[in-house]
């Protein structure tokens, strides 16, 4: 006797595990709990760089200027060693932020 097939009895694609069908597009959206961590950790990351903008901030100053509170006086190869950056990368950062703490827009 030849079985008839059920979809009931389907075992789950491992490829679809976490996607959930979008009605009228035939295909699945993401929505996993990876997936949405992602995409709450990507909002919140623009989110914060919008508001820096405002002070004439960028995230990666805001990475330096964490590390300077917790520890006063480091210099820039000891702030590169603890953010885990290139040297070059950090001076590159401090100095524009510098400049523009000296310019004259700065001070108004």
């Amino acid at each position: 006797m030849v079985r008839k097939h059920d979809k009931d009895d389907e075992q789950p694609d491992p490829r679809r595990e976490g996607l959930a069908d979008r009605p009228g597009e035939g295909r699945a959206a993401p929505t996993g709990v990876a997936f949405l961590l992602a995409q709450l950790g990507a909002h919140g990351a623009a989110r914060f760089a919008e508001r820096l903008t405002v002070l004439r901030l960028r995230p990666a100053h805001a990475g330096i200027l964490r590390l300077i509170a917790a520890e006063p006086g480091l210099n820039q190869r000891e702030l590169a060693v603890r953010l885990r950056a290139v040297p070059s990368r950090v001076v590159a950062l401090v100095d524009i932020w510098r400049g523009a703490a000296c310019s004259p827009s700065a001070t108004s």
